[in-house]
């Protein structure tokens, strides 16, 4: 069975801060990081790497990447710059045998 990799994850508060210092919620020139996003934060963005590709709309007026998500409640865009690119974790699990 495989598994999809879904390679992006929203920045975590503490991403955000130690990328862009306290004034975060304003990284991106076109869009906000509003209060009401907050539960986003640190959540994986469901989208395949293919996905994505076809879902980025790029700003007139900054050139900046962005994507418009809804998620059953909302519409957010969410900027290039919330995202964080994930490693995957390819470590076997631990086999333990008992003798």
């Amino acid at each position: 069975m495989n598994k999809i990799y879904y390679p992006y994850k929203i920045k975590t508060k503490e991403e955000f801060i130690s990328d862009y210092g306290d004034d975060w919620r304003e990284c991106s020139k076109d869009f906000s990081f509003i209060l009401a996003m907050d539960y986003l934060l640190g959540t994986t963005l469901k989208l395949t790497s293919d996905e994505l590709k076809e879902k980025w709309i790029v700003s007139n007026n900054t050139s900046q990447k962005y994507l418009k998500i809804f998620d059953n409640i909302e519409l957010w865009y969410i900027s290039e710059l919330y995202l964080v690119l994930q490693t995957p974790n390819y470590k076997p699990k631990k086999f333990i045998r008992e003798i």
